[in-house]
């Protein structure tokens, strides 16, 4: 379950790898750091990474790179 979905695109992808190594699973976190992990692209807006989360599975997906 860890394999990008195929409608994930590059930066949902950057995004959820970014999250998945967070230390605490947190989409306000990554929201908060977001610069500092993806300078290259427009920050999202908080919303916008909850409903990746949800739509991508990013709490399943990550679970299952860490067992």
């Amino acid at each position: 379950m860890s394999d990008k979905p195929a409608r994930e695109n590059q930066i949902q992808h950057a995004a959820f790898l970014i999250y998945s190594q967070l230390p605490e699973l947190s989409v306000q976190k990554l929201h908060q750091t977001w610069e500092k992990h993806v300078p290259n692209f427009k920050k999202p807006s908080l919303r916008t990474l909850k409903e990746w989360c949800r739509k991508y599975q990013w709490v399943e997906r990550s679970q299952a790179i860490h067992q």
